[in-house]
């Protein structure tokens, strides 16, 4: 028996019933926005580990610190005579330097001058020590790049004036020629030069370093009756000096270093 109902019309069929459980599924850009701000909170984490772990930028270098690394810098009978530097204390003449380029080479030695940029400074001194009397500065600036500016004066100094006669005041004409000396650990520049009046023995040599916001002049006025000069000894002293400065600058930045913590 054929039936005579007529389907009804699939547009009006009701829909199916569907049985779901739980909240409904996040559209798509929900969930790409969820990604994202899981993806930027994994970035930030990473960040602050990366910054917790990698050493810290070294803190300038204050007048105390250097009042504090002079501190160690005594003398052979134990003694040590350490003076702070401000620019009223040293207002000596500078010394006539020819050619006048080279004046840099002289400035914190022969002339005894306070750099015009420079905030303060400390000094000691060695008198007869052996074969020399020696002299040890350091000027502080306001930052690195300032004490930078005031070392590459005295580079190019150099760089112009090596192997050429100079006078100094009256004196004989004298040569400055490098010495070849391994910067302490942690200097960022280092120039060591020897001048001298050919074929006198007496003759001075400078060190000069840069160690961030601060430049350290080490001036030796050397009398051996030897004919060579060894830059040994003016290269443990600046050694020696950048080392309790050194240890100074990460007892700030790592204070719990200091307890084994």
């Amino acid at each position: 028996m054929i039936s005579s109902e007529v389907d009804p019309d699939p547009a009006l069929r009701p829909e199916p019933e569907v049985l779901a459980f739980g909240p409904a599924l996040p559209t798509p850009r929900l969930r790409r926005s969820g990604l994202l701000l899981l993806a930027v909170l994994v970035a930030l984490v990473a960040a602050l580990g990366l910054w917790w772990v990698l050493p810290k930028p070294a803190p300038d270098f204050t007048l105390g610190d250097l009042e504090g690394g002079y501190t160690g810098m005594v003398r052979s009978d134990g003694t040590n005579d350490v003076s702070t530097l401000t620019r009223d204390k040293l207002t000596g003449s500078r010394v006539a330097v020819t050619p006048l380029e080279c004046a840099p080479l002289f400035d914190a030695t022969l002339s005894n001058q306070f750099p015009s940029t420079a905030l303060d400074g400390v000094s000691t001194y060695w008198l007869n020590e052996g074969s020399a009397s020696i002299s040890l500065v350091t000027f502080r600036y306001p930052d690195a790049k300032t004490a930078r500016a005031q070392f590459d004066q005295i580079q190019t100094a150099f760089d112009a004036c090596a192997g050429v006669p100079m006078r100094v005041d009256r004196s004989n004409d004298v040569v400055a020629v490098p010495q070849q000396v391994a910067p302490p650990e942690g200097v960022q520049r280092y120039l060591s030069y020897l001048v001298s009046s050919p074929p006198a023995t007496t003759r001075f040599t400078t060190d000069v370093a840069q160690l961030d916001n601060v430049v350290t002049w080490q001036y030796r006025y050397d009398y051996s009756s030897t004919s060579s000069y060894s830059p040994v000894a003016a290269q443990q002293l600046m050694t020696s000096l950048t080392s309790q400065l050194r240890y100074i600058q990460d007892s700030h930045r790592k204070p719990n270093d200091l307890f084994g913590n």
